[in-house]
């Protein structure tokens, strides 16, 4: 932690922090979220619902058998005779270990990943070092032709869009 984050954690700024030199009170106040706390809540909530819930819904169905039906996959929970049953399928994750296609390509992703990684530290740290070490005006136009390329992909969309959606002579005869 640097010196500012330690300082607001003493300071009991942070949410869910007190301060450590005053005893702590226990009233109403210290268990309703501050807005600092309802404000994090909201990033944290939308990666609990766009990430995390469809992952958990994949990964129930990993455990599942096949069947052709709707859902097309069985059920991990079942009540019968007064009992509630827990069937879990291991036989994908037993064919993954067995199927030597599976390792391979995950081998061969690890190498892909680990080789890209080596060539964007290898170009990225002096390209950097250039930008820092370089005088304010440099700078800001090194800076530009780093950013620039990232923005063509977008620039191509809107121009498609654009050429999409113009209006022309002949979409106006079909209205």
């Amino acid at each position: 932690m640097g010196a500012k984050s330690q300082s607001l954690l003493g300071q009991g700024k942070l949410c869910g922090t007190q301060d450590m030199k005053k005893p702590a009170k226990l009233n109403i106040w210290s268990v309703v979220p501050t807005p600092k706390c309802l404000l994090l809540a909201v990033p944290y909530g939308w990666l609990l619902l766009f990430f995390l819930l469809p992952f958990l819904i994949v990964f129930k169905i990993s455990f599942a058998e096949a069947q052709i039906a709707i859902p097309p996959y069985s059920e991990l929970l079942s009540y019968a005779e007064q009992q509630l049953q827990l069937l879990l399928n291991i036989g994908n994750y037993q064919y993954l270990i067995e199927d030597d296609l599976y390792a391979s390509s995950y081998i061969q992703s690890i190498r892909i990943a680990f080789v890209s990684t080596v060539l964007c530290l290898i170009i990225g740290f002096p390209i950097a070092w250039a930008i820092v070490h370089s005088t304010p005006s440099t700078r800001n136009v090194l800076l530009m032709l780093i950013i620039l390329p990232s923005w063509t992909s977008f620039l191509i969309r809107v121009y498609a869009w654009i050429g999409i959606l113009k209006i022309t002579d002949c979409s106006i005869m079909f209205c």
